[in-house]
């Protein structure tokens, strides 16, 4: 479901459902200094829910 700043993109050949949708951005920056980076430490036991096997690929 589309919020309220987006915008429906593509529909169902019905034409009563989104498929897809543009969503509105705030491009502004932000401060330097006010976001610290941070590592992600993958598990690689954990990678495997972020492959999708119902793909060619399995990605």
């Amino acid at each position: 479901m589309p919020g309220p700043n987006d915008y429906p993109f593509y529909y169902d050949s019905t034409n009563t459902k989104v498929l897809s949708a543009v969503a509105t951005i705030d491009v502004t920056l932000l401060p330097l200094g006010l976001v610290q980076p941070t590592q992600l430490q993958v598990n690689p036991q954990s990678i495997y829910p972020l492959l999708n096997p119902g793909s060619s690929t399995g990605h």
